[in-house]
């Protein structure tokens, strides 16, 4: 008796010891990012048979768990990738706030300078120095016209070369899980519960969020990532690098995915993918050709009407008005897969920017 006593009384003090320590260790990392708080659990040891009685023989420690829950980890990581494709959106677009900002040596001043010395010229059209000041704030205008469109595609360029490194992030956050997974199994079939190795699986899963959008689903120990489009991003150990390439259907675009083979399966920007990423996706391939496309609208515009307006009128010579601007040749960007000559053969033109929106009639 006086020895299953004390055994029993060993067993408690070794199982509060255990708590004891989980309770400091809890307390130690409170500040610690990604660490998920710890609980023991106790369970009876086995009892033993006295004279047809079983005799309780103390306490044992069943585990030290993580106090974690899945649903409320894939919630975070999907409000994580919502939120940092937001805050990336918003720097983008503040880059083109900024260009648009300047009131004083901005476009519109350009423009509204320009049209200013028109409005002087009709009070002397035959001044020299006047019709030369004219001349000078067009040239002006058109300058920063195509300062405007240079800015623009410097500011695509820039967001290019983030999203190449964006991708590397990706690629080395994705071989980390992986080798996690690794380990994670190899603990858990060893019947042990790895805490530091699943927090750590846990933060970086978070950190890939903050750079593109992926989903989750458990495998035994391991935990497999998934694209926006579907694709496996990780399938327990074994990582698919995600890529970037040329759009094949709009050759100033890119595309961003998995491999496959030669080619690239390819997440739809429009869809929200989530993360930096999809926030430079956005930017790359919408938010850029579509701001320099209605700049060049504006361009057309203006130098369609001016141009119209010469051709009534009359010079000093009194010969008919020459354009007063050249509007240079629209790009076009036929798709790679096109294989017969008049869609490979692709041209454009303006037919009339003068009067309402801009009309485009495509020559093959």
């Amino acid at each position: 008796m006086t020895t299953g006593l004390l055994g029993i009384g060993a067993s408690a003090l070794d199982a509060a010891y255990t708590a004891l320590r989980t309770t400091g260790n809890n307390i130690a990392n409170v500040n610690t990012p990604g660490y998920s708080r710890e609980i023991t659990s106790f369970t009876p040891q086995i009892q033993t048979s006295l004279g047809g009685m079983y005799i309780g023989s103390g306490v044992a420690v069943q585990s030290v768990a993580r106090v974690y829950s899945d649903f409320l980890g894939q919630q975070t990581n999907l409000a994580q990738a919502g939120a940092s494709q937001a805050d990336s959106t918003a720097q983008l677009t503040s880059q083109i706030n900024s260009l648009f900002s300047d009131t004083s040596t901005g476009l519109g001043n350009s423009i509204d300078n320009f049209f200013t010395q028109l409005q002087a010229l009709t009070a002397q059209p035959g001044n020299a120095a006047t019709r030369q000041t004219v001349l000078s704030a067009a040239q002006q205008m058109a300058a920063q016209f195509n300062n405007y469109d240079g800015q623009l595609q410097s500011m695509g360029q820039a967001a290019r070369q983030q999203l190449g490194q964006q991708i590397q992030t990706v690629n080395t956050t994705v071989a980390q899980i992986a080798s996690l997974n690794d380990q994670i199994s190899l603990a858990s079939a060893g019947g042990q519960t790895p805490n530091a190795l699943l927090d750590q699986r846990n933060q970086d899963i978070l950190a890939l969020n903050k750079v593109i959008g992926v989903t989750t689903s458990t495998q035994g120990g391991a935990i497999n990532l998934s694209l926006a489009n579907g694709e496996p991003l990780l399938v327990g150990d074994h990582a698919y690098a995600l890529a970037m390439g040329i759009d094949p259907a709009n050759t100033q675009n890119v595309v961003v995915g998995t491999q496959s083979g030669a080619g690239i399966v390819p997440l739809d920007p429009t869809a929200g993918n989530g993360g930096a990423i999809g926030a430079l996706l956005q930017f790359t391939n919408q938010t850029i050709p579509d701001v320099r496309n209605r700049i060049g609208q504006l361009a057309a515009s203006l130098s369609a009407q001016m141009n119209a307006l010469q051709a009534v009128g009359k010079d000093q010579n009194g010969a008919t008005g020459a354009n007063f601007f050249s509007t240079p040749a629209i790009a076009t960007s036929p798709s790679t897969r096109n294989s017969d000559a008049a869609t490979v053969n692709l041209s454009a033109s303006i037919s009339d920017a003068r009067v309402g929106p801009m009309r485009r009639v495509a020559n093959m």
